[in-house]
């Protein structure tokens, strides 16, 4: 018996060192990039929002909306005036998600005697769909040419107190950014 023990033992031996039993295995895996032209924003057309001239001494609003020919939208007389939104040009990669972002504060524009000043906020814009507004302080869009423009419109804010003149901006930041 004890020799059949012996053999039993051994062939389990034998037998378990033949087994090839892996502890780890290995798999593997591909890294890739893409270079893109760099996103740019540039004016086009008029660079500023105009909201043409209004008549002194009546609180209220005038609008010009983010589009390629806005009207002045308000409650305000108004006395003629060129009215145009602010145009920009977007130029990248085809086929890229872009956000654009508008301010998200109140600009002032001051009078030419530096004291006084109106407010614009609201500001929106048509980078989605042209000709389609979008109010707000972001907007997305696809490229699907190498450029794309789109126009800025905003709110003009006039107190009755706010004295005859002319009245202009700082500048004010509109941001182009892929996705």
């Amino acid at each position: 018996m004890k020799t059949s023990l012996k053999l039993l033992i051994l062939a389990t031996v034998l037998f378990g060192l033949g087994t090839k039993v892996n502890a780890q295995t290995t798999a593997t895996a591909t890294a890739t990039g893409e270079l893109v032209s760099a996103i740019t924003i540039s004016t086009a057309g008029s660079a500023s929002i105009n909201f043409g001239r209004i008549v002194a001494g009546t609180t209220g609003t005038v609008t010009v909306a983010g589009i390629a020919a806005p009207t002045a939208s308000t409650s305000l007389s108004r006395a003629g005036g060129t009215i145009t939104s602010a145009g920009f040009t977007i130029s990248g990669t085809t086929g890229s998600q872009y956000t654009v972002t508008l301010p998200t504060t109140a600009v002032q524009v001051k009078h030419t005697n530096n004291a006084d000043y109106m407010e614009v906020n609201a500001f929106s814009c048509d980078v989605a769909t042209a000709g389609t507004e979008v109010v707000g302080t972001t907007a997305n869009g696809t490229l699907t040419g190498t450029s794309r423009t789109f126009y800025v419109g905003a709110t003009l804010n006039v107190k009755s107190t706010d004295p005859i003149g002319v009245y202009t901006s700082a500048t004010f930041p509109v941001t182009v950014s892929y996705q």
